[in-house]
C-alpha cells in the first residue's frame, strides 16, 4: 500500500470564516495535529491556511502553545506553497486580487507574524519540507469544479435557506465576473454570494460551504496528478455532503447503519497544546 498524505480541508481559513458545526480555534487544531500524530497521518497544510487560518498564526507566533512548529520540522507536516517563500507570499497574492492576504498583510499582527516567519524561514529550506503547488491551474479547477452544480437546484441539495433565484444569481453574477481570466475565483464566489445574499445569513454559509468542498476536492484532484507526489496516495479531509458525493469513496449504505469504529484512548496527562513535547 502506498504511503498517504491528507490535504487537511478543515484548516482551510474559509472554514474558519463560514464554519461548519465546529469551532475552529486553537483547540480543536491542536487536537487535530495530535490525532494525525498519533495515527501517523502525515498531512499537507497549503500555505494560504497557515498564514490566514487564526489558530495556525497564533501557534506560528506563539510555538509553546501547539504541536504546529514541531511537527513540521519534524516533516511529520508538510507545506505546500506556491513559491516556497512565506514571507513574501501575502504581498504576492493579494496583487492576484485573493482578498483575505490582502487583509493579512494590513492587519496589526501581520509585522510581528512575518519576523517570526524570517527567521523560521531558512530551517523549513534546510529540512526541506515545502511540497511544490500543483503543476494544475488551481483557480481554473475550482471553476470547474463548482460549475458542475450550475444545473442542479437548491431542492437536490437540500439547501433550504437559498431560494431558486437567488442560487441563479449567484451563478449568473459568478460567471459575469469570470469573463476575461480565471484567477481567485473563490474570492469572485465569495464576491458573488456576498452581493447576492447580503441579508440571508444561513444562504451564505450554505454556498460558502458548498465552495469549500469544491475547493479542496479540486486540491485533492490537482495533487493525485502532480507527478512529484505520484508514489504517494493522495487523501482528502473535507466536508462531505451530495452535492460532490460523485468524488467520494464512501460507502452511500454507511450512512444508514452504525457503524464499529475503534477507539483511541490518549493519557490524560498528555498534554495537546504543548509543542515541545512532540519534537521527539
Amino acid at each position: 500500500m502506498r504511503p498517504s498524505l491528507t490535504y487537511v480541508g478543515t484548516l482551510d481559513d474559509v472554514v474558519e470564516r463560514f464554519p461548519w458545526q465546529f469551532d475552529a480555534d486553537i483547540n480543536y487544531f491542536n487536537q487535530l495535529l495530535v490525532r494525525k500524530a498519533i495515527l501517523g497521518e502525515k498531512i499537507l497544510i497549503n500555505d494560504g491556511y497557515l498564514l490566514n487560518n487564526s489558530a495556525a498564526r497564533q501557534a506560528i507566533l506563539n510555538p509553546s502553545c501547539s504541536p504546529l512548529t514541531s511537527l513540521i520540522e519534524q516533516g511529520f507536516v508538510r507545506i505546500l506553497s506556491r513559491n516556497a517563500d512565506l514571507v513574501s507570499l501575502p504581498e504576492k497574492m493579494a496583487d492576484q486580487g485573493v482578498a483575505s492576504f490582502n487583509v493579512l498583510k494590513n492587519s496589526a499582527e501581520w509585522p510581528s507574524l512575518k519576523r517570526e516567519l524570517r527567521k523560521w524561514q531558512p530551517l523549513l529550506e534546510e529540512t526541506d519540507n515545502f511540497i511544490p503547488w500543483p503543476e494544475k491551474h488551481i483557480s481554473h479547477g475550482f471553476d470547474q469544479m463548482i460549475m458542475r452544480l450550475a444545473e442542479r437546484t437548491p431542492e437536490d441539495l437540500s439547501i433550504g435557506s437559498v431560494s431558486h433565484d437567488q442560487w441563479r444569481r449567484v451563478f449568473d453574477l459568478y460567471e459575469q465576473s469570470n469573463r476575461y481570466d480565471k484567477e481567485a475565483t473563490r474570492t469572485r464566489w465569495e464576491s458573488a454570494v456576498t452581493e447576492c445574499l447580503a441579508d440571508n445569513h444561513q444562504g451564505r454559509l450554505a454556498m460558502m460551504h458548498l465552495a469549500c468542498e469544491a475547493y479542496h476536492y479540486n486540491f485533492g484532484v490537482c495533487l493525485g496528478s502532480q507527478t512529484s507526489l505520484s508514489k504517494q496516495q493522495i487523501l482528502v479531509e473535507t466536508r462531505f455532503s451530495s452535492a460532490f458525493a460523485d468524488l467520494s469513496k464512501v460507502d452511500q449504505e454507511l450512512q444508514m447503519q452504525h457503524v464499529s469504529i475503534p477507539g483511541l484512548r490518549v493519557p490524560q496527562n498528555i498534554s495537546m497544546n504543548s509543542g515541545p513535547k512532540w519534537r521527539n
